[in-house]
Parts: C-alpha cells; structure tokens; sequence
C-alpha cells in the first residue's frame, strides 16, 4: 500500500556534479528538529565513505546497497549553521540550516486551502519576512510521487505565505510565538486523497473498521 508522504524521502541531486545524492527536505534554509538525534542520510556509491559535519559535530557512514545514513547527537536550538556532507567526489554544503521545531503538514482539501482563500486573510499577513518560520512546499501526485521541480525552503514573508496551507500557516505562527524557537513546516497535501494515504501500515492494521484493507490487499 502506497504513502504520500514516502514522496518526503524521494531523492533529487544538488548538482551535476555532485556524487552524493540528498533527499528534497535538505535544502539551504532548511529546519532540523531541536533536542533529537539528527539522521541525515542520502544515495551514493557502494563502499564510499561519506562523512557529516554539523555545529562541532561529525560523523562518517559507509554506503551499501546505495545508500548511506549518519546519525549526529541531540542539539538544542539555534543557528544558523552549515551542514557539511562529503565523500564520493562530494563537497557539499547546505546553508543557514537552523534547530527548531519541525512539522508535517499532510492531508486533504482542509488542509491546502491556502491562506488566500480564507476571509479576511489581509489582516493576518506578516509585516516583515520572519526567518523563524519556515516552510518547505512538496507537491505530490495521487499516488505519491513529487510533482513539479524546484523544491526550496522559504522564510514566511506577505508572498510566500499566500499560497501555503493556511491551517498551517497560523498554526506554526502561534507555535513560533509560544515556543521562541525556529518553526519548520513541511507541507504535503492533496485534495481528494484518502485518509488511509496519511496513516502509518501500523496504524492501518490497528484499527478495526480499516484493518479489512490489509486483509483484502494480502490476498490479491
């Protein structure tokens, strides 16, 4: 059974030249959880030595099967810092990464309605661009895959926050206000979807009106 969200880990390079090869979440700008260990993790050559460095941290991973994971320890938040990644004919560098607080933003219709689509949106538009929040947008397919090419973070600013989610949108403003640390905001959705496509298998399998899926899938 197919996710949506599986687009999240979907890999796309940085450049030609690069060997290493990251997922779309890391990008310049990007947020990182605060006060967890930080996986960061991507494609590369078999046997390549890949090593990562963030905020006085390193750690070095061996590639296999194609892909590669590091694991650097739990740090508080802050920033903005570098996360450096090399090995494999790779030298790269993600910028103005900071620590915060991270959330996905999945679902249907209800939450894409973008904030200009909502009464007296006006009113609430930001005066400034806020570096402390964050968005990264992930247009998805029906079933899963990314839709569309240059996959940015963006700071929250009067244009940038229009066409974003805007459940999301006040969420992570009050969350940013109660918390006094930076606020990332993955936004995945898609009118029309089911719910299973934002349930874990776990879950699915767990819940009595919805397990028959599992079962009527195994079969088939």
């Amino acid at each position: 059974m197919k996710t949506i969200i599986a687009a999240l880990c979907c890999f796309l390079p940085l450049g030609s030249v690069a060997e290493v090869v990251l997922p779309v979440l890391f990008r310049d700008g990007m947020v990182l959880q605060r006060e967890a260990p930080i996986r960061v993790f991507g494609q590369a050559t078999d046997d390549s030595s890949i090593t990562v460095r963030l905020n006085g941290y390193e750690e070095t991973a061996t590639t296999k099967n194609g892909t590669w994971a590091a694991t650097l320890p739990a740090m508080s938040a802050g920033g903005p810092h570098v996360l450096h990644i090399s090995g494999d004919g790779s030298d790269l560098q993600i910028r103005d990464v900071m620590l915060g607080e991270v959330w996905l933003a999945g679902g249907q219709s209800n939450m894409a309605m973008a904030l200009r689509g909502t009464t007296g949106f006006q009113q609430h538009l930001p005066t400034a661009e806020n570096p402390r929040l964050r968005f990264l947008r992930i247009p998805v397919t029906e079933f899963g895959a990314i839709k569309g090419t240059g996959i940015a973070w963006q700071r929250f600013d009067r244009n940038s926050v229009m066409n974003f989610s805007a459940v999301t949108y006040f969420f992570a403003v009050e969350l940013q206000k109660r918390l006094g640390v930076t606020v990332g905001v993955i936004g995945s959705y898609r009118g029309a979807t089911w719910n299973e496509n934002w349930m874990t298998p776990e879950s699915i399998r767990n819940t009595p009106d919805l397990r028959h899926l599992f079962d009527r899938y195994d079969h088939e």
